[in-house]
Order: structure tokens, then sequence, then C-alpha cells
């Protein structure tokens, strides 16, 4: 029995584990066995606390419950196991890991790796698996963020299950990253600057020369000699930001506060440090004189004060940005007061208070005077309370600390489809009052956009109102290239509609759809959004995201066949599609993309959570491929979404209700994650937080 060590921690950090396990076997088929292999775990890590990884009394160690991702492969077949769950330590004396997988046919061992955190868990690329120590951050106010302490052993071989006493290699792991500890002490600031009683930290940034890497992306080598298990970052960054939300923190009652981070262990010349608290921002510069070393081993620590070497060089008053002024960017075209396109700043004194659009003015600027009570409306332009806009429509909420709030009631006709942009920035939209159904509509044959944006925004809709649907005459060419939904909070508050569409491509009958027009739509991108339903484990409403009904008399004609969705990053919460049946023989909410054709998917990196006893669908797409393909590239990453709850969540939609019978070329579901990923769950008042665990899954906005 040899001793096996926790590389690259505090000198007081030890993890000792025994050449010796158990083996059972279970059959889940005829043809397969399940593997369940138990390794005895003796520690020196002091008592166990919460979970993960922890800093506590002086030591950085495994804690309760930890699970761990595993790989499991066989070098005799060049071939990964599958069924691998994730590995479960579980405290005792000694501790435990336990890991199962199915067999593979005429194997005599396996080779095993385990990584912490478990979210790396079943990567693909067994050897050179991917993991991300994040730029972003959430630490707490006494230890570092556990989600990015990771740590990987070297492979260990072991006998397959039909062996009763096998005899394990030795088991031991390394840190890849290491620990900062950045020291504040308001006591000994100097000069005018100082941090007041009840100022919360509310982010520190540390940036490092360009070129250094301090987080990122990489790619890990695993050796059989563990200690030479190398990492090489793909997508590096040289600033790492510890982020305690808009809350903050408050400093301890002695006045200290210690920020944490893990790192690249690197060596480099100057640091900037950036303190964001509820008051100001302080900056402090060590030069580029100021060797700087990020040890593997133990917790570096710094001090943030003036001290001999260093400076610190600024300290500016906690204004509200102010985009009118300073300007903002969208889509890569920046608009403050001096832009070339005609800009104005539109200030309420009350709520509801009328926005009068021009003809000429193209930048509307949206100031409530930093009372969140007042509000702006679009007064109609057009009978019918209709607006037709022909030139571009910006509107931006004006301070970027707080969105100012815009009702939209009135339906919007876009005609402008080569060159028309309407944009939403920095706002507080509301989308349910109002008599119409559709809220940016295309008109007649040439309508449309060239893109609608949403950015920054918070969104409530429902009550049977489409964001975007068609409204009227035949609609042959009319289309919208681009729409985009970026960084917002969609709330759907469900009115009398048993089924929703958010981008319904057709009208009521066969007149208002958009047949030749499809053909005109090119992306649409949803991207780091929070989409969620107010009415919690209880919806009742199934909703598209987007819903294309196939054009009956020629299908091959209408459809969105040059369309490429990107949906990355996003957390879907309660926002649920289920199957249709004789009331919604269409299949309108079956899926939350239903389309006829399409040009590809992207699917990834999202977040999907409900507790609601549904099946809920991804794609339903009704051409027959099979027959007609080439498939297009549809990649709903099986593997690259963290899904929870729900009956289950499927790739497609496989139900046959509506005609014509979908063909699909995988189905199945998602694997669902063993623990809810939501550490807060409060849908009535939009209140989540996600935890750490899954971070680096869904919307940065619940972190």
């Amino acid at each position: 029995m040899k001793k096996i060590l926790l590389y690259g921690s505090t000198a007081a950090v030890l993890m000792l584990l025994a050449s010796c396990s158990t083996d059972s076997t279970e059959p889940s088929a005829p043809a397969v066995r399940t593997i369940t292999r138990t390794f005895p775990v003796n520690e020196t890590i002091g008592s166990a606390h919460d979970t993960r990884t922890a800093y506590e009394n002086g030591q950085i160690g495994f804690t309760d419950n930890e699970k761990l991702g595993a790989y499991v492969w066989s070098e005799d077949s060049n071939e990964n196991a599958t069924g691998v769950t994730v590995a479960i330590r579980t405290p005792g004396s000694p501790a435990t890991i336990t890991v199962s997988h199915d067999a593979i046919a005429n194997v005599d061992k396996y080779s095993y790796v385990f990584v912490s955190p478990y979210k790396y868990n079943n990567t693909p690329s067994r050897t050179t698996p991917t993991v991300t120590l994040n730029s972003i951050q959430h630490p707490t106010a006494t230890t570092f963020d556990p989600s990015q302490d990771i740590l990987v052993s070297k492979p260990v071989t072991g006998p397959d299950g039909t062996t009763t006493s096998p005899v394990l290699e030795e088991v031991a792991f390394k840190r890849l990253f290491t620990f900062f500890r950045l020291k504040i002490n308001r006591s000994e600031f100097t000069g005018d600057i100082t941090l007041a009683e009840g100022e919360k930290i509310r982010s520190v940034t540390i940036t490092a020369p360009e070129g250094t890497a301090l987080a990122g992306t990489a790619k890990v080598t695993i050796e059989e000699a563990y200690d030479a298990t190398t990492f090489n970052f793909t997508e590096p960054s040289n600033s790492v930001t510890a982020d305690y939300g808009t809350d903050g923190e408050a400093l301890n009652a002695d006045g200290t506060f210690d920020v944490w981070f893990v790192v690249n262990p690197v060596a480099f010349n100057g640091l900037i440090i950036e303190v964001k608290t509820s008051a100001q921002t302080i900056t402090q510069t060590f030069s580029e004189q100021v060797a700087l070393d990020f040890k593997a081993s133990g917790i570096n620590t710094l001090n943030f004060k003036p001290v001999k070497n260093t400076n610190i060089t600024t300290t500016t008053a906690a204004a509200p940005q102010d985009y009118y002024e300073e300007g903002v960017e969208i889509e890569g075209v920046r608009y403050s007061k001096d832009s070339e396109s005609k800009t104005t700043n539109k200030p309420a004194d009350a709520p509801n208070t009328a926005l009068e659009l021009s003809s000429t003015t193209l930048v509307y600027f949206l100031d409530d005077g930093g009372n969140p009570d007042n509000s702006f409306y679009i007064r109609p332009t057009n009978s019918g309370n209709h607006t037709y806009r022909e030139n571009s429509a910006i509107f931006i909420g004006r301070y970027a600390d707080h969105k100012t709030k815009l009702v939209l009631k009135n339906q919007f006709h876009l005609r402008n489809r080569e060159s028309g942009i309407y944009a939403f920035k920095n706002l507080d939209i509301d989308m349910r009052e109002g008599s119409q159904a559709q809220l940016f509509t295309m008109t007649n044959d040439t309508g449309g956009a060239k893109t609608l944006i949403f950015e920054d925004c918070d969104i409530t809709f429902g009550n049977n109102k489409s964001i975007v649907a068609p409204y009227s005459s035949t609609k042959e060419s009319s289309y919208i290239e681009n729409i985009i939904f970026r960084n917002c909070r969609l709330r759907y508050e469900a009115g009398t509609e048993g089924y929703y569409a958010l981008i319904k491509l057709h009208g009521d009958n066969d007149k208002n759809f958009l047949k030749s027009g499809l053909a005109g739509f090119k992306t649409l991108v949803l991207e780091n959004n929070v989409f969620y339903s107010t009415q919690g484990s209880n919806v009742k409403t199934a909703v598209s995201i987007l819903y294309q009904r196939y054009w009956e008399a020629d299908a091959a004609s209408y459809s969105l066949s040059n369309l490429n969705i990107t949906c990355k990053n996003n957390t879907f919460i309660d926002l649920i599609s289920y199957s249709s049946g004789a009331s919604n023989p269409a299949g309108m909410g079956s899926a939350y993309f239903m389309v006829d054709q399409i040009g590809s998917v992207e699917f990834t990196g999202n977040m999907l959570y409900s507790e609601a006893l549904k099946y809920v669908s991804i794609m339903r797409v009704t051409h027959d491929y099979n027959t007609n393909g080439p498939w297009p590239s549809i990649n709903l990453d099986r593997e690259g979404n963290a899904v929870y709850g729900t009956n289950g969540w499927k790739l497609y939609f496989d139900g046959t209700t509506a005609l014509p019978t979908p063909y699909y070329p995988e189905k199945g579901t998602y694997p669902k994650k063993l623990d809810s990923p939501l550490s807060e769950y409060d849908p009535v008042n939009g209140i989540f937080k996600v935890s750490p665990a899954y971070d680096g899954y869904g919307s940065s906005l619940l972190y």
C-alpha cells in the first residue's frame, strides 16, 4: 500500500488512497455488465465541511460528499467505457471514492482518471480533457470559488469486474492551478483614499501584462507520471475578476477583507488591481519593475495598500455611465449625442410618458430622471394603433446603472428589410398591454427589417402576444434578416393561452403565411439570456421560441432553409415545450424550435431547468430529410448542455400527431444532472442563483 499525495496545495493538504478495492457486477441487460469499483481513501486534511474543496483553518482539501468526474477506457480495445457515472467521494474511516461503468466486451483491465469538479465528467477526449479556469469567479468572503479548483489524477488501472479481489495501482492527484489571496486593510490606506463604514466590495479584478495567461480554457495532457501532467491554454485571459454581485460583501469588523482567486501558476512583471465598491473604484498599479510569481504550491498573498514600488493611481466616484454623453455600442455601431445618426434625449417626468417618433430622428436615449416609476410608451403614428417605420429606430436607456421602463403596447410595423436596424438597449420592456397579438410585424410584400435586436434588456412577455409575427396581406417577400437577443432576462407571464410562440412566422390563416419571405431569414442569435416562467413547476403553457408552420400548399418552396440558429449559454427555467394533441394539431409549443427546413442549429452551453412533469423537446423538423436529404448541421450537443428535472429533455420531438411525420438524425433525451443547478429559486419574483458546480453553463446573468 502506497501513499497518494494531493499535489499543488498547502503543505497540510494530503490525500492517501489505498491500493486495494472491492468489485461487484450487476447486469443491466443480457450483454452488458455494470462494474462498480470503490477506492478506500485515507486523508489528513482535517475535518469535513460542506462540499467540494475549500479553505478553512489553514487547510485546503476535499470536503463532504465530493463529486468527481471519471474517465474510464480500455487500452486493450482503445475504447471508452459507456455508462460512466459521476464518481462519489463519501466521508468515513476511511473515506471512499466509488464509480460505476458498463463493461467492455473481452477487456481484461481498465484505465481510470478522476477530475474535480465533477462538471468535467465524461468528456469524450479521455487523455486530453478540456477544462476552463473562468476569468469571472465567485468566491465568498472566506474562501475561493470551489468550482475553479481543478484536480486531475494520474491514470490508474484495474482489472474488470470478473476479478473478485483486484489489486489496484496507487492513485495521486495534481492541482492544475493555484491560489492568490489579495489582502485589503482599510487602516493601511493613506491620503484621501479610504473605505467608508458600510461600503461594500462588489468586484476585484487583477490584470497582468498582455500575453500573460492568468485564466482561460486549457487542454490537459494526462501523463502516466501524474506530476508530469501538463495543460496548454487555447483561449487565455490575462485578467481574473472576483465578482461579489450587486449587493457586494462587507468588510470584516476590523476593516480587513480577503479576496480569493484561483489562477494559473505563472511568473510575470507588473500587475493592475481594480477594486469596485458600492461607492467608488480604486486602482492600484504595480509597475513593470515589480516581479510577481504565482507559485504552484501554497497560497500566494499580496497586500492592497501603498507600499514600496507600488502606486495607487486613481480613485473615482461611482457615477453611473451616461450612454448619451459617453456613447454605447450595439452590433459594432457606436451611438451617442455626437452620432452621425440624428439623436435625441427624451426625458420622462411621469409614468406612461408618450414618446413621439420622428421620421428623421433615428436614435432615442430614454431618461427616466432617476425615478423608477417614470416610464415611456411609443405613441402610434398611424391609425389603428399602428406605427409604420421605414427608417431605422434605436432606443437606449440612458444610464447604465438601471434600465428605463418602456411599454410596447402598439404594433410596430417594420418596413425596411434592406437596411432597417431596430434596436432596444438597456430597457425594462413590458409587451403585455394593448389589443394586438403581434408586436413587431411585417405588413406588406416588401416589409421587414435588416436587424431586430434586444440587448441588455428585461422583457416581460406573454398574454398571447408574439414579439415577432406577420400581419395581414400575403407577405410573399417579407422577412427580418437577423433577430438577436443578447444579455436579456425574458419573463413569461401567461394569459389565457395554452400554447405560445415568441417568434411566430405564420398568421391565423393561409393568407398570413410569409411564404417566399422565409428564405430571407438568415440568423437567429440567442446568447447569454435568461428565459423563465412565473408559473414555476405548475407551468401549464407550452412555449416555442421559434415556430414556423410549414406551408401546406408547397412546403418545399416556403422554408427557413437559410436560417442559422445560435442558441448559446442561455438559461431556460420552467419555460417548457411538450407534445401537442388534438387541440393543437399544428404543433405550436411542441418544441423550442419548430421548423420545416433549417440552415443550421448550434445549441450548446445552455442550462435547462424545470420540475414540471412534462417531456420537453428542443427541435421539431417536419421536412423529410431522410428522403429528400441531406440533413443540415444540427448540433444539439448532448454533453455540452446542463439539464435538470422534467420527465426528460428530448433532442427532437418524436410525436406524430401533426403531419408530416418527422424524421430525425438522432433520438432520445439529454442525460440529466443529479443535483439541482439552482441554489435559489423564486420564479414569481424572478430570483435565481446557480450553484457554483454549474458555473460555465447557462447565462452569466444568474451568477
